[in-house]
């Protein structure tokens, strides 16, 4: 027997009446990850994808939740439907749609083409980035706008293709401990979504304004991952002091820089010691169900078109405002500079 499958044909007649619709945009690791959350609360799941990843996904989504010291049990999503046609998605009233895609997808012109489909579902959307953000305005107005934030790793086991392992490969997904989905927007769909999410399972919580909060977290995580691509994805290269001290000045400026956009407070320096972060960075493998190292150089290679991107929009916006991020843009030339030799 196979995993157990998570699907419309699961549940009842009588729930399907009254379970909510919900799509999820992407069919990745993120988007697998909350269609699973959903599913176990009852929702009527649809993944929008690609026509071309159709045959893929077809062949089976397995997906388990996984700790430090235990692994859940392998569920199947392959059961859910995927649709690829925007016509589709206005012929049904969702509850909500989620876009579990990554920023610089936000900059498609399918955007046009949800504004148009969505109705009055609520649009569920974790992406940090200013301008992808500023790209919806016009199809996706803030009062049906739910923010988040992705407080779990998710990824494709084994991470590197040819590992072995006892298992089939499969999808997983880890929460840290008390970290729960920060959600901001209007109060009645915040709280729908919320609600939701507990329902099936992973925590969440609302806050006045998530969005930020995912900036100033990425403020310090996008000079991060760019020096860590600079020293060959190793934690330990990069907390030599001559390395990490480049990416600190980095953070720094990103901190004050998305502060000041934002109207609030940066956080104090010296949470940017060289010494806290370096002992930090060797501490982290040792607190992770997966090898850290691997899991940072698959994914942020794999988006690392939204790295960059975001690298730039944060140098772009601090030349706007006429305030100089030197560490920052040298970061930002030093990464492009490696990859066009690569």
């Amino acid at each position: 027997m196979g995993p157990p499958r998570l699907g419309a044909c699961t549940r009842s007649r009588a729930s399907l009446l009254s379970a909510p619709k919900v799509l999820v945009v992407g069919a990745g690791a993120v988007g697998q990850a909350y269609a699973l959350a959903l599913s176990r609360a009852g929702a009527e799941v649809c993944f929008f994808i690609k026509p071309h990843h159709e045959a893929r996904l077809a062949t089976g989504m397995p997906i388990r939740e996984v700790g430090l010291f235990r692994q859940g049990p392998l569920m199947e999503l392959s059961d859910l439907p995927r649709i690829h046609d925007w016509q589709q998605v206005a012929d049904t009233e969702w509850h909500s749609i989620w876009l579990a895609v990554d920023s610089t997808a936000l900059h498609g012109d399918w955007v046009g083409a949800l504004g148009q489909a969505r109705g009055d579902a609520s649009i569920v959307l974790f992406q940090t980035g200013t301008s992808a953000r500023d790209h919806l305005t016009a199809t996706v107005p803030h009062s049906v706008r739910v923010s988040g934030m992705i407080p779990f790793l998710a990824w494709w086991s084994p991470l590197e293709p040819h590992a072995s392992q006892a298992d089939p490969p499969h999808m997983c997904v880890w929460h840290p401990p008390l970290m729960h989905t920060p959600l901001s927007g209007p109060v009645e769909r915040v709280n729908a979504v919320a609600a939701l999410l507990r329902s099936g399972g992973f925590g969440a919580r609302t806050l006045e304004n998530a969005a930020v909060q995912g900036a100033m977290g990425s403020a310090v995580l996008l000079p991060t991952i760019a020096g860590l691509e600079l020293h060959g994805w190793r934690l330990r290269a990069l907390t030599i002091r001559k390395n990490l001290e480049p990416v600190l000045t980095a953070i720094a400026e990103a901190q004050v820089l998305t502060a000041h956009i934002h109207g609030v407070s940066a956080p104090p320096p010296w949470l940017l010691q060289p010494m806290l972060v370096a002992l930090g960075a060797r501490l982290a493998p040792l607190v992770v169900p997966l090898d850290l190292e691997t899991y940072l150089r698959v994914h942020f290679t794999k988006v690392g078109a939204q790295t960059t991107a975001a690298l730039a929009d944060l140098c772009a916006a601090a030349e706007a405002i006429d305030t100089p991020t030197p560490a920052l843009t040298a970061l930002l030339d030093a990464l492009q500079e490696q990859r066009a030799k690569a």
